[in-house]
């Protein structure tokens, strides 16, 4: 009765084992972990996100090989087919993508020409803002005349063009 009763529990933690999976989420470039990427199991409709060190469990009843789908913003998603059971969690590395602007133009409404207008029309290439020494680009912005910055937090500004903001 005891080997039964032993068997039958050993049986449900293997079994609970198997249908753990668990791993952590670094950026590829930097190696620190990511905190709050969306790790989705499509197939499943599953989905949790990362918490403060990078790491997740899904605990539940999976299929022998799942699709999993890995998102955060400022990075390119990443997909991996899993093969089920994991002896370890598994290291999933994200590559941060970047959004390149070629030029900014500040221009007034409704098409008023540069020697019709009071205020002054400027036209700035990103290349010639890279020049400028600036720890942000809302820092860099706020050298061309007429554009201030309105931070709300470290690295966070927003642009005010000549007194005038956006919501």
């Amino acid at each position: 009765m005891k080997f039964i009763l032993f068997t039958l529990f050993g049986l449900i933690f293997i079994q609970t084992k198997a249908q753990t999976l668990s791993g952590v989420v670094k950026n590829e470039e930097t190696n620190l972990v990511i905190e709050g990427a969306l790790i989705k199991l499509p197939e499943l409709g599953i989905s949790i996100t990362t918490n403060k060190l990078g790491e997740f469990e899904i605990t539940n009843k999976l299929p022998s090989s799942v699709f999993i789908l890995i998102e955060h913003k400022g990075f390119d998603p990443y997909t991996k087919q899993i093969n089920l059971p994991l002896s370890t969690p598994i290291l999933l590395s994200l590559t941060p993508c970047h959004i390149e602007i070629d030029e900014i133009h500040i221009v007034s409404s409704r098409g008023v020409l540069q020697k019709e207008s009071v205020t002054y029309i400027e036209n700035k290439r990103i290349a010639d803002l890279n020049t400028i020494q600036s720890s942000n680009l809302g820092e860099a912005i706020s050298k061309i005349p007429g554009v201030a910055i309105s931070s709300t937090g470290n690295g966070i500004s927003k642009p005010v063009i000549r007194g005038l903001s956006g919501t």
